[in-house]
């Protein structure tokens, strides 16, 4: 019985960081998933699971992955809130926002439906890659850092005049005087934003 108990002991201990490399929000609504981002450290997944849900006030200033369970699984409505979805640049790590469908309706105003913000130019990239982005008069991310966002596998379809992002350095107006750093000049990738 002994080496039983030792065996399962030491196979909880293998398994016990795997398990908590993953953080599963409760459902995809806006207080779910923020209070799943708030108990995940930075390194780990939150996984945002399938569903129709309207986010106003989502903030994410960790270096985590957000994850959806696919494109047309995971609908996010942003509605016409500005910054809905407030996304915090950090220099220990990627964070990386994937597998969603994100919407917004009749909201043309700055800052947009999401904003992302933080330091550069090391800042580590926000990385939105394998998302929908469907815009009706309206457009998404409002990029208030130089650079540091990609954009990678998005499925973006908007109505004339919406927009996927638009740069807005307010905070940093160190850009400006900073000299080139596109192409192989870029040499970390946290320097501009890419699509």
């Amino acid at each position: 019985m002994l080496k039983i108990t030792k065996w399962i002991s030491v196979a909880l201990l293998l398994l016990a960081p795997a398990a908590r490399a993953q953080v599963t929000a409760a459902s995809c609504s806006n207080t779910d998933v923020q209070n799943a981002i708030n108990s995940a450290s930075a390194g780990q997944t939150v996984n945002v699971p399938a569903g129709n849900c309207s986010w106003s006030n989502v903030s994410l200033s960790k270096a985590i992955t957000l994850n959806g369970a696919g494109q047309g699984v995971t609908t996010i409505d942003l509605g016409a809130a500005s910054s809905a979805f407030k996304i915090n640049k950090q220099t220990g790590g990627v964070t990386r926002i994937q597998h969603f469908t994100f919407t917004v309706s009749n909201n043309m105003q700055t800052p947009h439906a999401v904003t992302v913000s933080g330091p550069w130019p090391n800042g580590q990239p926000v990385i939105f890659q394998n998302d929908a982005i469907t815009l009706n008069s309206a457009d998404f991310v409002t990029v208030m850092t130089p650079g540091g966002v990609i954009f990678s596998h998005i499925l973006f379809t908007g109505s004339w005049g919406s927009t996927l992002f638009t740069g807005k350095d307010i905070q940093d107006n160190a850009s400006w005087t900073t000299p080139n750093t596109l192409g192989m000049k870029d040499t970390t990738g946290f320097a501009n934003t890419y699509i």
